[in-house]
C-alpha cells in the first residue's frame, strides 16, 4: 500500500472551540495538517495551513476549461500535474515533492510545443509562493526542494 500524501485537504476549516469539545484540549495548531483553515476563537486569527497554501497553487494556475493531460513521474514521491488550455492557449504544471529531499524533475513535452519563456513560483516551508526561476527552453531539468510544490506555466 503507498505511504500517504501529505497533501491532503481533510477539512475545509477547524476552529478552537470545536477543537475544544471533540478533542478536550486546545491544541488547534497540533496536528492540523489536513485542514485548510484554522480559526483561533480566543484571538480571533485565522490562519492558512500549509495544504491551503497548496491548493492556491492549481487555483492560480489552473483556469477553467483547462483539461488535465497524462502526465507522468518516475519518481513516486513527485506527483506531476499538466494542464492544458486551448482557448487561453497554455499549459500549466504543478509539481509536488513529497519526499524529505530534493529531487531532480526532467520535463519533456510530447506532441506539445511551448514558445517563449516560463513562469512560475514555488511553495516550501521557508516561504509560499515565491517566484520561481524557471527555464526559457523544454525540455529543461531542475530540483524540486524537499516537500514542495512548484507550478509553472507556458504558452502553447
Amino acid at each position: 500500500m503507498p505511504t500517504p500524501l501529505p497533501y491532503f485537504g481533510e477539512e475545509a476549516m477547524w476552529d478552537l472551540t470545536s477543537q475544544r469539545l471533540h478533542f478536550k484540549n486546545g491544541d488547534l495548531y497540533g496536528d492540523s495538517e489536513g485542514n485548510i483553515v484554522l480559526i483561533n476563537n480566543d484571538t480571533g486569527a485565522v490562519d492558512i495551513t500549509g495544504i491551503g497554501y497548496a491548493i492556491r497553487h492549481y487555483a492560480r494556475w489552473v483556469k477553467p476549461g483547462a483539461v488535465r493531460v497524462d502526465a507522468t513521474s518516475s519518481e513516486p514521491p513527485v506527483q506531476v500535474s499538466v494542464f492544458r488550455d486551448d482557448g487561453r492557449g497554455t499549459v500549466a504544471l504543478v509539481l509536488i515533492n513529497n519526499a524529505a529531499t530534493p529531487k531532480s524533475v526532467s520535463i519533456n513535452f510530447t506532441g506539445l510545443s511551448v514558445s517563449g519563456n516560463w513562469t512560475g513560483e514555488q511553495s516550501t516551508a521557508s516561504g509560499y509562493w515565491k517566484p520561481f526561476a524557471a527555464p526559457s527552453a523544454t525540455p529543461f531539468t531542475t530540483i524540486l526542494p524537499q516537500k514542495s510544490v512548484t507550478s509553472i506555466g507556458g504558452r502553447l
